[in-house]
């Protein structure tokens, strides 16, 4: 019995040990990359912030309202834009009773309209989304272009304004594949979100092409990326 209770003792100790350690570790981790992003920010002129004050969570997978961990916030031809890092944990539980976490990291790129549009979404059809546009059309919210209701879906609280702001030359974009899919509005901010941790190499590249889908939309003119 003695030996038991000894045994058991250990063996919480290590696990115990472990968690300590698994903690410091993720908390070094995290040190680290945040000063890989105040250096790459330091020297391309942009600014960095942990944790911001901003909501754009609400739009974003899960949900989780600290889930924005760092932003990182510059200029594109005048234009501003922020890249920020989410990441929202899931937890699952087993028939028998256990539970298991993961942590889901996602890219948010986040610019400025000119003027607010009603709340949109636009995003790629897929799988049984295509079979329900083809069966049943785009329902209120299509663009009028076939090809367009096709290859993508809008959601939107204002279908009547849809003509407004998906012109020819907004559907022209998104033919070309060029497009950051998902996007959506509120107000006059204009949102992308895409599954993966920040890649400090590819911010400008996000940065660019959100702002390249703004100025489009901005003036229903084609625009050169």
């Amino acid at each position: 019995m003695t030996d038991a209770v000894a045994a058991g003792g250990v063996i919480c100790g290590t696990l115990l040990g472990l968690a300590v350690l698994a903690v410091l570790w993720g908390r070094r981790v995290r040190r680290r990359q945040w000063e890989r992003v105040q250096s790459w920010a330091q020297q391309h002129g942009w600014a960095a912030m942990e944790r911001p004050p901003v909501d754009w969570w609400r739009r974003l997978p899960g949900a989780n309202p600290r889930g924005i961990t760092f932003m990182l916030s510059g200029a594109v031809r005048e234009r501003p834009v922020h890249v920020a890092a989410y990441e929202v944990t899931d937890v699952s539980f087993d028939a028998q009773g256990g539970t298991t976490s993961n942590t889901n990291h996602y890219t948010v790129v986040v610019t400025s309209l000119t003027r607010p549009l009603p709340e949109v979404t636009v995003e790629p059809r897929r799988g049984l989304a295509k079979l329900k546009n083809k069966v049943a059309g785009p329902g209120s919210a299509g663009s009028g272009d076939p090809a367009f209701d096709r290859d993508f879906r809008i959601r939107t609280n204002a279908p009547h304004a849809v003509a407004q702001w998906c012109t020819p030359e907004v559907r022209a974009a998104h033919a070309t594949g060029h497009v950051l899919l998902p996007w959506s509005v509120r107000g006059r901010e204009l949102l992308h979100f895409t599954r993966g941790a920040v890649e400090l190499t590819s911010v400008i590249s996000y940065a660019s092409s959100l702002v390249w889908l703004a100025e489009v939309v901005d003036s229903g003119g084609a625009r050169e990326r």
